[in-house]
């Protein structure tokens, strides 16, 4: 982009095409260039995390105890090509990850796609494995110590801030046979960080095991502020979670249940425009509750895994007649969910899987019902109804 946006402050915004503009065009290719974390010459002020870090600094010290702020810090790194001082790349230069059993995973009972992204690696030994990155795991380790910085700061200039750390996704590090990120919903790469850090609020050192999902940050963050979410927001704030320790040690308790979310749904829709990858265009919407997991893989075929009896997802039980009932009670959520939510792909093939003998019949109107939105005079008019031309009485109904 390079342009800062209506809304944010100019003083302070900055993104990876201002970080490249500020280069001399040898120093841009050598930013793109992963051997560059050999140099020894590379400082953290050659960085993208590092600018990113001193601007974040000065904010809090200017405005942190002065007024109220929304502060987005967003780091590119670790993404590729992992550039960081080479005292970082030395440490984990013969570094060896810890290897999963699902390295082993043969993809047999997989999604088709699944098996084309893997490609040959399908085929090699998988008994020796060895899972090396010094470029991804030094620029994590990098990258640590400026998040470290950050929050030094905040301690010392706005100690009160609501601080909420996360992550866009993981990556699959050979699990399953795949490497990076893409079109499936292992754990590796959707199941990420959230962490909050809220002096006098949020309970210190507990690791819970709540279901969380982004939709639900930013009606969080509106609530933090006392601003009321829109009725297009489709998540809803846990900002009361965040300060209850009995609902975040065991969030499936009975009378902590009002406070977290049974179930969380995600999508994967990518697809290039700028260039061929990710296998091209893979809609998949997927729901995972406590225990299971269901994936709809709109192209190729679906899965299930429970998540208590196989962490690492190996087995694949779509097929399985003793799970048919909890398969599809989470496939009448997942499709109860795109209707609410107005999933513009929705339509009769997500329900109509091989495995769903009880489906409805295919029809051109699927459910045919409108779903519009309520009505709300910030964000969006009520609308007027096709065949009438007048206001809208229900927001869904049928066409």
């Amino acid at each position: 982009m390079g342009h800062c946006p209506e809304g944010w402050d100019p003083e302070y915004w900055y993104d990876m095409r201002n970080y490249l503009e500020e280069m001399t065009p040898e120093e841009r290719k050598e930013s793109r260039s992963h051997f560059k974390s050999l140099d020894p010459e590379v400082t953290p002020d050659f960085t993208f995390a590092h600018k990113c870090s001193n601007r974040v600094v000065d904010f809090l010290e200017t405005y942190g105890d002065k007024e109220d702020f929304l502060l987005v810090v967003s780091y590119d790194e670790p993404h590729g090509p992992s550039i960081t001082p080479s005292e970082y790349y030395e440490r984990f230069a013969n570094y060896k990850f810890p290897v999963p059993r699902n390295v082993k995973d043969t993809l047999e009972n997989k999604p088709e796609h699944q098996k084309v992204w893997a490609g040959a690696a399908q085929n090699k030994n998988r008994e020796n494995i060895k899972i090396q990155n010094p470029n991804l795991f030094a620029c994590n380790s990098f990258v640590d110590s400026e998040i470290g910085r950050v929050l030094d700061a905040i301690d010392e200039f706005a100690p009160e801030t609501l601080v909420i750390y996360t992550s866009d996704h993981g990556t699959m590090l050979k699990s399953h046979c795949l490497d990076g990120k893409g079109p499936a919903m292992y754990d590796e790469i959707t199941n990420i960080p959230f962490i909050i850090k809220w002096k006098g609020h949020a309970p210190k050192g507990i690791k819970s095991k709540a279901l969380l999902s982004h939709i639900d940050l930013t009606p969080s963050i509106l609530d933090y502020f006392g601003v009321n979410s829109p009725p297009l927001l489709e998540g809803e704030s846990k900002l009361n979670l965040f300060q209850s320790e009995a609902a975040l040690l065991e969030p499936t308790k009975e009378e902590n249940q009002l406070l977290t979310n049974s179930e969380v749904f995600m999508e994967f829709g990518r697809y290039e425009i700028d260039h061929d990858g990710f296998g091209g265009f893979q809609p998949i919407r997927a729901v995972r509750n406590k225990r299971f997991k269901l994936v709809i893989n709109l192209l190729s075929s679906d899965e299930l895994y429970d998540l208590k009896e196989d962490p690492g997802e190996m087995k694949n039980l779509i097929g399985s007649e003793t799970h048919a009932e909890i398969r599809n009670e989470l496939h009448d959520r997942l499709l109860k969910w795109m209707n609410k939510t107005r999933d513009p792909f929705r339509g009769y093939y997500w329900e109509r899987r091989p495995w769903r003998k009880d489906a409805a019949d295919a029809t051109w109107d699927y459910t045919g019902m409108t779903r519009q939105r309520v009505e709300d005079e910030i964000y969006e008019p009520k609308q007027l109804d096709y065949n009438t031309g007048m206001p809208i009485k229900k927001p869904t109904r049928k066409k």
